[in-house]
């Protein structure tokens, strides 16, 4: 963020202080036999700024605040000299006081603007980007001419997740100034791109202790193409296979999948709606699946989904709620409940209660997400992959850990593990089953216009 400092009224303290001497260590000496002299201690500080020494300057800001018992200059000067120091909360409660010092203050709320831009080491930096375009916005409506405000703004929306709110911002400050520096990058930062994908994705399924099912092996392949990083659309291809015993030998079951998917997704908030055709070597037509996901983040992202299956036998459906939280730079929580059952034109099964808690762990390019589920679920859609468990089994409970390694910023290697324990709705032993993926994603940026 650009901070103007008048040059003119810097001169005025400098040469107002009492110390002769103009270099640091003079200010130093000078402050030191005048404590109590406010022109002092601030031409101190900002020539501990200009020398980039955090130190000093943190001590004569302190010094300039309780002197002038905190007026706007060293309120300021106070937070930032925390910010550049490291005390990352202790800077936003510094500039957070000056806003309800002075409310009319632009600067104070730029000031505690950037501020929330920066996370203390090892946190979340979701919430304070949250709050720091709330405080912009209070500040470019105190003064709409200031480009300093705007500038601000725009680059926390993109860091935010909304690159064309934020162009519009950049360009609104390129149509004034065409050799604007904040303008000229953030101009070429969001410009339009299509971002195209495509991967494929393995998986071994082994069965244990079952009734019939042996184990199988299905295919995923699956193409993606994002608007703007605004509007983004998917299609996906399953083709699975499974060996049973039937009794008189091994036969095998097939399963084929075709999904399509588009959502929007701006400023934290989004949806996106899912259809799928299945078909099976057991159904007499193909099994149509539609779910829908809604998302909002405030810090926390909160999500909403349903999906709904026809089968020959009835219509499966399952709503819930999710709750994703960062809890660290590196660490996020999620987790949620779901209730599902089966309507047919006889009565139900169910409704069944579920729950999922995970965390999602980031370390070098290195992602992974252990989880487990509890609680009895019914031939669930899962959204993010997508797949459906079509089987007429409850699954009772799973453990699972998925992982993601970034090898180049255009390919990614994916892999994963889940045990899952199934209970027959017919009364018979639980069993359970093992399912071992491993993939590959690739994708691809383009822009449309300069």
């Amino acid at each position: 963020m650009r901070i103007p400092v008048s040059i003119a009224a810097a001169l005025v303290l400098l040469c107002a202080a009492p110390a002769a001497a103009q270099d640091l260590e003079g200010l130093r000496a000078a402050a030191e036999a005048w404590p109590q002299d406010y022109a002092t201690q601030l031409a101190l500080a900002r020539a501990a700024d200009a020398a980039e020494d955090t130190d000093l300057a943190l001590q004569a800001w302190q010094a300039a605040f309780t002197v002038s018992g905190g007026n706007l200059d060293s309120s300021l000067g106070l937070s930032m000299a925390l910010l550049a120091d490291g005390q990352v909360p202790q800077a936003r409660a510094a500039a957070k006081a000056a806003v309800a010092a002075f409310p009319e203050s632009t600067l104070a709320l730029r000031t505690h603007a950037w501020t929330l831009r920066h996370a203390a080491p090892n946190m979340p930096g979701t919430y304070g980007f949250v709050a720091a375009e709330r405080a912009y916005v209070a500040a470019y409506d105190l003064e709409p001419t200031e480009d300093d405000t705007l500038c601000g703004a725009a680059w926390t929306r993109f860091s935010l997740g909304a690159p064309v709110l934020a162009r519009e911002d950049f360009v609104t400050l390129l149509l004034k100034d065409s050799g604007d520096p904040c303008a000229v990058a953030g101009t070429a930062a969001t410009r339009p791109m299509i971002r195209a994908g495509g991967g494929f994705n393995l998986t071994g399924t082994l069965y244990q202790d079952h009734d019939t099912n042996l184990g199988g092996f299905n295919a995923l392949i699956f193409g993606n193409v994002t608007f703007a990083d605004l509007v983004y659309a998917s299609i996906y291809g399953r083709f699975m296979g499974i060996a049973y015993d039937s009794g008189s030998g091994t036969q095998d079951y097939r399963q084929d999948e075709i999904w399509g998917r588009v959502g929007i997704s701006h400023l934290g908030f989004g949806g996106q709606l899912l259809a799928g055709a299945v078909g099976t070597t057991s159904s007499t037509s193909a099994i149509p699946v539609f779910a829908w996901q809604g998302w909002a983040t405030f810090g926390p992202t909160l999500r909403a989904e349903g999906t709904w299956a026809s089968y020959d036998d009835g219509n499966a459906m399952r709503g819930g709620l999710g709750l994703r939280v960062p809890v660290t730079s590196f660490l996020d929580l999620d987790g949620g409940v779901d209730i599902s059952g089966l309507i047919t034109t006889t009565g139900q099964t169910g409704p069944y209660v579920s729950a999922h808690l995970s965390a999602l762990v980031r370390v070098g390019p290195l992602t992974i997400q252990p989880g487990f589920r509890a609680g009895n679920e019914l031939r669930p859609v899962r959204i993010d992959e997508p797949s459906v468990w079509n089987t007429t089994d409850l699954i009772q409970a799973s453990a699972f850990l998925d992982g993601t390694v970034n090898i180049n910023p255009n390919l990614d290697l994916t892999f994963g593990y889940e045990v899952l324990r199934l209970k027959p709705t017919d009364g018979s032993d639980v069993r359970h089953t093992h399912v071992i993926s491993l993939g590959l994603a690739a994708s691809g940026t383009g822009g449309l216009r300069k």
